[in-house]
């Protein structure tokens, strides 16, 4: 295989990968984005710190907010004493969901933004453009879009801080591999066990707590937003670096040669990693377990992802066949994403503003089974959609216009036999 069918390769791949945890990170956000239908105040989750996940057991919420926190919004596992009692949590659907996705998904992406980042840099260099300054401009107008989407449509935001995280990542982008992995290695450890170290000595560790403890009552919610995302940030950065690393290490190169190496240790990762979050779930409510053993069982099921995807992506063409479907909803990952969130924006401002839709409020109130049914619909609907769309057009609409914004200058979107089109299915989100 020549140079350029290994690069399409390797390509095809990373889109499929971005497509599966798309599907992952709308699994685990429908529940608030459901949330916002039969609300008055279709953002009040937007209460500082931003939220990433919400966990329902027995109707007892588990909040995971963007930092990296935890909260329990019912204190339902307490007697009238205030003392904890016994608790067996029901497994349902939306425990699954969470045991195989949350906490995992988002570092997932956030390894893909980083191997994004550097395959962009790299091809920028050959053709002997200024890769800093586009970057530069691409984390810009992803900021922007990330701004809008965080402070008007949904606080779940995920490219608000992945531009921020990205701003951070062009500081090590020119490191050599073993510093990239050293750096990546202590944020990951910051990801991982700060939480746990500021329980243990007291002492505040992620940014955001020692900030908001700083700021006054009167301070506006849009700056608990932007600190959060920050902190939100920090926390992704080791996994964009070990991304960069990943890559520049032959990731796509050298690993594809080991297929009995990749599904035995995916296996190993995801039988360890699935395990340690389950008896995360099953402590969920009196927070016995140290966070630093949860950090890890998320990120070792995020790595058993990584190594499973990259098995089947080289295994034989039958096996392989299996990330096809996934490549162009993953290629118009910006898109589908915000699309997502706006679906139910829309919805929310209908059902709870307009008299005419008010009879639907009872959406809010389906039970798992349907909700993840309804993500399910949705999701396959934007893989049809994204593939007809591809069909005709190089780029996703946001993706065409995040390009513009990233090389300030006009491209045409539809689609035609272009030189060069490896490099621009290498930039995506």
């Amino acid at each position: 295989m020549n140079q350029n069918g290994q690069s399409l390769g390797r390509i095809n791949v990373l889109d499929s990968m971005r497509g599966i945890t798309l599907l992952f990170i709308f699994l685990c956000n429908i529940p608030a984005l459901i949330f916002m239908i039969g609300n008055e105040d279709i953002k009040e989750f937007d209460d500082n710190p931003i939220v990433e996940d919400v966990v329902v057991v027995n109707d007892i919420e588990k909040v995971v907010y963007a930092d990296g926190s935890k909260e329990i919004l019912d204190d339902m596992k307490s007697d009238e004493d205030g003392k904890k009692v016994d608790y067996i949590p029901e497994i349902t659907a939306g425990s699954i969901i969470g045991i195989l996705f949350s906490d995992s998904s988002r570092p997932l992406f956030a390894f893909m933004f980083g191997i994004s980042a550097v395959l962009m840099y790299d091809l920028l260099r050959k053709r002997q453009a200024k890769p800093i300054s586009v970057l530069l401009r691409r984390m810009l107008t992803l900021a922007l879009f990330g701004a809008l989407h965080l402070f008007f449509i949904w606080s779940g935001d995920i490219l608000f801080t992945y531009a921020i995280g990205g701003f951070l990542l062009l500081l090590f982008i020119k490191l050599p591999q073993k510093w990239l992995l050293t750096v990546g290695l202590l944020f990951f450890t910051y990801a991982v066990a700060g939480f746990w170290i500021e329980d243990l000595t007291g002492v505040p560790v992620s940014i955001g707590t020692g900030m908001y403890d700083l700021l006054p009552e009167s301070t506006p919610d849009f700056l608990y937003s932007m600190i959060a995302s920050l902190d939100g940030a920090l926390s992704h950065l080791g996994f964009m670096l070990l991304g960069m690393y990943a890559y520049r290490a032959g990731m796509f190169t050298q690993l594809p040669h080991k297929r009995l190496f990749l599904w035995i240790t995916s296996s190993i990762l995801l039988v360890i990693g699935i395990a340690g979050k389950a008896i995360d779930f099953m402590v969920l409510f009196d927070f016995s377990m140290p966070w630093v053993i949860s950090g890890i069982a998320n990120a070792t099921v995020t790595a058993g992802y990584i190594f499973l995807f990259l098995a089947i992506g080289t295994s034989e063409k039958v096996v392989r066949l299996l990330l096809v479907p996934f490549q162009s909803v993953g290629r118009m990952a910006f898109t589908n994403y915000l699309t997502q969130s706006l679906i139910f924006w829309t919805a929310a401002i209908a059902i709870n503003k307009i008299p005419f839709f008010s009879n639907l409020t009872f959406i809010s109130d389906i039970s798992e089974l349907q909700l993840y049914g309804l993500a399910l619909a949705i999701f396959l609907l934007q893989m049809i959609c994204s593939h007809f769309w591809l069909k005709r057009f190089v780029y996703g609409p946001l993706e065409w216009i995040w390009r513009l914004g990233t090389y300030w200058k006009f491209v045409p979107i539809r689609r035609r036999v272009a030189v060069g089109e490896i490099g621009e299915k290498a930039s995506g989100m």
